[in-house]
């Protein structure tokens, strides 16, 4: 597998039309980019090198109380889901922003 590099993150970046005045917003993990040279810093860095704003989303289920919807959990996924969507529609309804 090819080792990538921050050059190599900022010439995609440029090559989808991201320069300094893009507001971007990241949902990723390091895998969905392969073997990085530099780890998530070396990310980081060409994200903030070529993109003007970036939006990092977060949450978490100890926070929302939301589960996750039905059928929908990956492996290894600490959350909990929601045994019918009747269930998940009621909790994102109860649900209020922090």
């Amino acid at each position: 597998m090819k080792m990538v590099t921050a050059y190599d993150i900022t010439q995609g970046l440029k090559a989808l039309g991201i320069q300094k005045s893009s507001v971007v917003i990241v949902h990723a993990s390091l895998r969905s980019f392969g073997s990085v040279e530099g780890g998530a810093q070396a990310v980081c860095h060409a994200m903030l090198s070529i993109c003007g704003t970036i939006l990092l989303p977060a949450g978490s289920w100890d926070l929302t109380g939301i589960p996750a919807p039905p059928g929908l959990l990956r492996p290894h996924n600490a959350a909990a889901n929601a045994e019918t969507w009747q269930v998940f529609d009621a909790a994102v309804s109860r649900a209020v922003p922090l």
